[in-house]
C-alpha cells in the first residue's frame, strides 16, 4: 500500500541531498522503500561500517546511509532486518508511526541462513 508523501519527509530528503550533516542522514528516496519486496522470500542484508559512514543495502539495493561525522544527532535511521520503516502519518492521533514499506500486521519471525563478518 503506497502511502501519501509527508510534507516534513520530503524536506528532509532534500534537506539531506544538500548536506546530508544538516539533519544528520541520508535519505535516499521520499519514497517508501522497495514496496515490492517479498518478506516470505530469502533476502541478502548488509550493512557496511566505513570511515564516512553506514550503509545499508537488502539484496545489493542501497537503501539507507548515515554520514560520519556530523555536527549533533538530528534525526536517526532505524534499518530493520524486516524492512519496517514508518513515518508519521499526517491526520492520525498525536502524529502515529505507520508503516511506509510493508503493512503485514502478521506475527512474522527471522530465519537465517548465514552472516559474514570482515
Amino acid at each position: 500500500m503506497l502511502l501519501e508523501k509527508n510534507s516534513r519527509f520530503v524536506l528532509a530528503s532534500i534537506l539531506s541531498k544538500v548536506s546530508s550533516s544538516i539533519i544528520g542522514v541520508e535519505i535516499i528516496s521520499p519514497k517508501p522503500s522497495m514496496q515490492e519486496l517479498k518478506l516470505d522470500e530469502w533476502h541478502e542484508y548488509r550493512v557496511e561500517w566505513v570511515k564516512q559512514g553506514v550503509n545499508f543495502y537488502v539484496d545489493s539495493r542501497e537503501v539507507a546511509k548515515i554520514p560520519f561525522p556530523f555536527k549533533e544527532e538530528r534525526a536517526r535511521a532505524d534499518v530493520w532486518i524486516d524492512n519496517a520503516v514508518y513515518e508519521i502519518r499526517k491526520g492520525d492521533p498525536a502524529g502515529v508511526y505507520r508503516h511506509a514499506t510493508q503493512e503485514n500486521r502478521k506475527k512474522a519471525f527471522l530465519e537465517l541462513d548465514y552472516i559474514k563478518a570482515h
